[in-house]
């Protein structure tokens, strides 16, 4: 396997972890507004992801500096063709991050319905706009990138939903749709959104984007070697660090 083919893979990897990780994130953001009652339990619903988000956006993070340092004609290209949807985006996790953080510093029902309210609509418009410029820049249809982002959306609610029934118990998991496995229904939704993405990428293989092909958009051969070597290096120690922190914060919510 040459290096291009090999850094293919890895962007392909980087963007399925984001949206497999960061999915049920977004999903959970939009349903603790839907579902929780009481600003109680709405909390509880963020709850579940409170030890994780942020450290789930470091794959957005890593997936487009990889783009950038493996293929930045595609980078380039990408990010130019889709400036705003890209703002909109970045708005998005902004308003959600900012939403998250500052939810609990005011003892005021208001505000808290605001964060709920900013959280819920960062959370629903990062996937909706990500999913349209990633299909968008691998077909160049505008109806299928429109299609795309709804798709997604759907798949990290589903994602989401199956993330609150493996997380939570009692009235809250009551609420939430649900099987007598969640393990199972978590890890199905898990594969169905990462099969999407990498289904995505890999149906326009060896093509970028329509009229910039793989091997015209990389970096040097030699650039390739030093990114291997260092991506061989630091790779593994994030995996194992994030694993480690979903196993410390494995516990089931509740509100009691």
């Amino acid at each position: 396997m040459d290096l291009t083919t090999l850094w293919f893979g890895i962007v392909v990897f980087f963007w399925t972890g984001f949206f497999v990780l960061e999915g049920f994130d977004f999903g959970v953001g939009v349903l603790a507004r839907l579902l929780g009652r009481t600003d109680r339990e709405r909390a509880a619903y963020l709850e579940t992801i409170g030890p994780h988000w942020d450290g789930n956006e470091v794959w957005l993070v890593v997936a487009i500096g990889a783009m950038f340092a493996a293929f930045p004609a595609w980078y380039a290209e990408l990010l130019s063709t889709s400036y705003l949807p890209v703002v909109l985006a970045l708005v998005g996790l902004i308003v959600r991050g900012v939403a998250l953080e500052w939810r609990g510093k005011r003892d005021d029902a208001l505000w808290r319905r605001r964060c709920d309210l900013g959280i819920a609509l960062g959370s629903a418009m990062v996937p909706l706009v990500l999913g349209a410029v990633l299909v968008g820049g691998a077909t160049g249809n505008f109806a299928y990138a429109i299609a795309g982002g709804v798709v997604l959306l759907a798949l990290c609610l589903v994602h989401g939903a199956a993330f609150l029934a493996l997380r939570t118990s009692g009235e809250l998991r009551a609420r939430v749709p649900h099987t007598s496995r969640d393990a199972l229904f978590f890890a199905a939704t898990s594969v169905v959104i990462a099969g999407t993405i990498v289904a995505l990428f890999v149906t326009s293989f060896p093509r970028a984007m329509p009229g910039l092909a793989y091997g015209d958009a990389a970096a040097s051969p030699y650039a390739l070697k030093i990114l291997t070597w260092i991506g061989a290096a630091c790779v593994p120690l994030v995996l194992a660090y994030q694993g480690w922190s979903y196993w410390v914060f494995r516990r089931r919510v509740a509100t009691s």
